[in-house]
């Protein structure tokens, strides 16, 4: 039996490190589930499993559907196929809206994904540097010495302490047996 397959080739402008994900995103929100990740060829095959309904019978379908895409000047070649497993020829046009619903979803995505700001990316977390300690009121001058202040330790021969807006907050000491934790954390504050 020959197994046809609907196939889509278009073009699209994103970067090549962000489409896999973008592309995850748009199966699993199609309530495709994940086969086969392939990095080195980039390259992806996701499957549907799903149940059709023609007159009285019920079809037990397999849908899989494979990306494939190649790094362009600007952008990516992509390539959508799906393919029925079970049945093959028959449920051809299922699978052409199939791969037309997997683009739809895509550009969606993408269209989304250029109106995130840099700012809102909640992954731009960095190590803070003194100035930033200052401001957010973790720097103990020499001069104060409160007793609401708890010690965290130096950085750049400042002593660091929490915030007395913190204090009293629950403060977890990790260390096997005799580390001098009580010594370390508990005794001096």
């Amino acid at each position: 039996m020959s197994k046809l397959k609907a196939q889509l080739k278009k073009t699209l402008v994103v970067r090549l490190q962000d489409f896999p994900r973008i592309a995850v995103n748009a199966l699993k929100t199609l309530a495709y589930k994940s086969e086969l990740h392939d990095k080195h060829d980039d390259k992806i095959i996701y499957v549907d499993h799903c149940s059709v309904t023609y007159g009285t019978e019920t079809w037990s379908c397999i849908y899989q559907a494979v990306l494939t895409w190649l790094e362009l000047a600007q952008g990516i070649e992509l390539t959508i196929e799906v393919q029925e497993k079970n049945y093959g020829d028959a449920h051809i046009e299922d699978c052409i809206d199939r791969v037309k619903n997997i683009w739809t979803e895509i550009c969606k995505i993408v269209e989304r994904s250029k109106t995130i700001k840099p700012k809102d990316v909640p992954y731009k977390a960095k190590f803070a540097e003194l100035a930033d300690l200052e401001k957010a009121g973790y720097v103990l001058e020499d001069n104060q010495n409160n007793s609401n202040n708890f010690v965290l330790g130096l950085f750049d021969r400042n002593k660091l302490r929490l915030p007395e807006r913190m204090t009293h907050r629950h403060v977890l000491v990790c260390g096997p047996t005799g580390s001098g934790k009580s010594m370390s954390v508990f005794t001096p504050n």
